[in-house]
């Protein structure tokens, strides 16, 4: 059978094309690839605007009296989450939002306008059994103590956590506040200005560290707290505060003298 000479001549055209792309590809993977002008790298670097994190190099910390962190973030962690309150909002009309419901899990539930599913309990319970302090936490902690800092806790955590939290650091803090102990969203200016005053503190003299609420931190700028972007990922950028140990090693170069050694050095 003859081919109408229509598809012979785009057959051809095809393959001809192909053809061409094949050898100018061939021709191009041949050819050096020029080095970058250190300079035109070097001035485009400058020129770049600044990645937006927040730089722990740039924080003040001369009149830094109390350090309040961010509890699950930073210092505890959960590894066998069940989340209860999401399967509650889930099948929820109006869902609330948990981290801010004065009450525990059944109460969330009864306001959230759902039934009580019992496997609830044990959701919770397990999650409960598996909070764990992060590697390093207690050592950090009593290190700023020793350095004479106060502490605080502060997260946005339903209420059961929260008093799982206190539970687990015992009386390492003078203050803990949480998001659904003050019916607050998150760590906001609502929660800061509480934790001020139960520290009894001026803004310039608490460092906020966390990673998690991002918003939070530029609320507390805007009051004028000093913050650190905690951050365990991308530890090649100096900008970021990747371990607690670091923020000892940097809090360390302005020891606090605490009530009991400035005692000691007035006695004769």
């Amino acid at each position: 059978m003859n081919v109408p000479w229509e598809i012979a001549l785009a057959t051809g055209a095809v393959v001809y094309g192909l053809g061409v792309s094949v050898a100018c590809a061939v021709s191009i993977r041949r050819m050096g690839r020029p080095e970058p002008d250190p300079e035109v790298v070097a001035s485009a670097i400058a020129s770049a605007p600044p990645l937006p994190v927040r730089s722990a190099a740039g924080v003040n910390l001369e009149n830094v009296r109390a350090v309040a962190i961010d509890a699950m973030s930073v210092l505890a962690e959960i590894s066998d989450r069940r989340n209860p309150w999401r399967e509650i909002a889930r099948r929820s009309v109006s869902p609330l939002d948990p981290r801010r419901h004065p009450g525990p899990l059944s109460d969330y539930a009864r306001a959230s306008g759902v039934w009580w599913d019992p496997s609830w309990t044990e959701d919770l319970a397990a999650e409960l059994r598996s909070m764990r302090l992060r590697p390093g936490a207690l050592t950090a902690l009593d290190e700023l103590c020793g350095l004479g800092y106060r502490l605080a806790l502060i997260g946005c955590v339903p209420m059961e956590h929260a008093a799982a939290l206190r539970a687990l650091f015992g009386g390492r803090f003078e203050a803990a506040v949480f998001s659904s102990e003050q019916s607050a969203l998150r760590p906001g200016r609502e929660l800061l200005q509480q934790l001020l005053s139960d520290l009894g503190a001026a803004p310039t003299e608490v460092l906020l560290i966390g990673d998690t609420f991002a918003s939070s931190l530029a609320d507390a700028e805007g009051m004028g707290l000093p913050v650190m972007h905690f951050e365990r990922s991308h530890v090649e950028l100096p900008h970021r505060v990747v371990s607690l140990a670091a923020v000892v090693e940097q809090l360390g170069r302005f020891p606090r003298k605490t009530a009991k050694q400035s005692k000691a050095a007035a006695d004769p």
